[in-house]
């Protein structure tokens, strides 16, 4: 099962201008996503936006691949 991760309007924006980062102020709902994990992430609207690194600790919280 892959672990979605969902990002609200601004970290949208932020990947549609193929900023690589998203900071975490911009994460939604991590669910049950653990540091280090490859995860879906997803617009306000359930959109797919791409696979990202996922990090509890940072303050960039997603990192596209």
């Amino acid at each position: 099962m892959t672990v979605s991760v969902k990002v609200n309007k601004r970290g949208a924006a932020r990947a549609k201008a193929r900023n690589l980062w998203i900071y975490r102020s911009d994460v939604v709902d991590t669910s049950s996503a653990a540091p280090g994990d490859v995860v879906r992430v997803t617009g306000p609207r359930g959109e797919l936006i791409g696979s990202a690194l996922y990090s509890s600790r940072s303050q960039i919280s997603l990192r596209f691949l």
